[in-house]
């Protein structure tokens, strides 16, 4: 075994004549196998290698905050920046050797839903400049969620960002799969979905997006589009965080 200098180079002398398998490692980095045969009548003989580094998990939350919303009525509560925190931090340590960085995005909805998707896209934009070409990219997001023709000509599911909707949608599905799709196609992206009606953004991110999973939430109210039904999550009444996140949380601790 020998070890390089801080410039990268190596040496080992007095070998006799023979092939030799040689391996180049370092932390966090995938290792490199080549052969080297030497030869009496050789001084020297080079073998470079250049080590590429290994794939990283890195995340991206969106957790909107609805605790001071009040109109309208029946929105309040949903803590989705908690939600948003808490995977991140339990990502970090369950797969802490492979976790690389985290972006965490906690909006107030009682801010308009063009500042928080202004928020949204320059973070994510920033976020995606260190992710590596074979990196998994988890982008989660909890909140409220709609479905509906909306009066900037939009329509479909839509992850709402603030209390101003429907009026203005927030994160429409295609918004969604435009920011996945800046991504180079090599990286994995598994979107996590805790809101109502997340299985509609899924079904349309699935069609539109490359090297995608999805997991998303459902629970009661279902809406049926185009013959699917798709259904509502459920939040804590204790703190407002999504029982499916909770769950999530709770299979990843277990080490699942």
């Amino acid at each position: 075994t020998i070890n390089t200098g801080h410039n990268g180079y190596y040496s080992q002398s007095n070998l006799p004549p023979a092939t030799y398998t040689v391996i180049a490692s370092a932390n966090n980095y995938v290792p490199l196998t080549n052969t080297v045969t030497t030869s009496s009548s050789q001084t020297n003989v080079t073998q470079n290698f250049a080590l590429s580094p290994l794939p990283k998990l890195e995340y991206f939350g969106v957790g909107v905050n609805w605790q001071n919303v009040t109109s309208p009525s029946g929105l309040s509560g949903v803590r989705g920046d908690i939600d948003a925190t808490n995977l991140y931090n339990h990502l970090k340590t369950d797969l802490s050797s492979i976790f690389g960085q985290g972006t965490i995005v906690p909006l107030d909805a009682t801010l308009s839903s063009a500042n928080n998707l202004s928020t949204i896209t320059s973070q994510f934009n920033q976020f995606a400049t260190s992710v590596g070409i074979n990196d998994t990219v988890v982008f989660y997001a909890s909140s409220h969620a709609i479905i509906g023709n909306f009066s900037d000509g939009t329509s479909g599911f839509v992850l709402w960002l603030s209390s101003d909707g429907p009026n203005h949608p927030g994160l429409t599905y295609s918004e969604f799969a435009s920011l996945l799709n800046g991504l180079p196609n090599s990286v994995r992206k598994v979107v996590i979905l805790d809101a109502c009606h997340a299985g509609g953004i899924g079904d349309y991110l699935a069609n539109s997006v490359k090297n995608i999973s999805i997991l998303a939430a459902g629970f009661a109210n279902p809406v049926t589009v185009g013959g699917v039904n798709y259904t509502g999550n459920a939040f804590s009444a204790t703190n407002g965080t999504g029982v499916f996140t909770d769950t999530l949380i709770a299979v990843l601790d277990a080490g699942i």
